[in-house]
């Protein structure tokens, strides 16, 4: 996957961690499997969204972050400079039951200069407290005034 462009593979470690931090955990004391912690596995997956990915790989890792269901460490992470990283987060997050996504980093993204960045923040509004009248201050602010 990664190796493709002349990065170093991540594939092989970001699929071992994935299967680890799921990985049944025995009964048995001296037979447990020792369970990447899920934080571990969110930076994993952060820092392969990172790099330049193509759709699907793209929709993996997000769904993979969506299924993990940690709301308070994906909201954490809404603070990466990454476009990617951000509209994977927002994505996720909106459709997590508990993900609860504040409309402030929304609205922000709504002018970033990443047209994919703000095509999820506009898709996300909806799942803001208050989405609509939040796009609509965001639009109004930009609109030329009448004079």
């Amino acid at each position: 996957m990664f190796s493709r462009r002349g990065r170093p593979t991540i594939a092989a470690p970001l699929a071992e961690a994935l299967g680890r931090a799921y990985a049944p955990i025995s009964r048995k004391q001296d037979d447990r499997k020792e369970r990447i912690p899920t934080a571990t596995v969110i930076a994993a997956l952060v820092d392969a969204l990172a790099q330049p990915n193509d759709h699907t790989l793209h929709h993996s890792l997000t769904y993979a972050l969506l299924e993990i269901d940690v709301a308070p460490t994906l909201l954490d992470n809404l603070k990466n400079n990454n476009p990617a990283v951000r509209r994977a987060l927002l994505m996720a997050l909106e459709n997590m039951d508990g993900g609860k996504l504040p409309a402030a980093p929304v609205v922000a993204d709504l002018g970033h200069a990443d047209a994919e960045l703000r095509a999820a923040a506009c898709g996300s509004s909806a799942a803001t407290p208050n989405g609509a009248k939040k796009i609509a201050g965001f639009m109004s602010d930009r609109l030329p005034r009448k004079t």
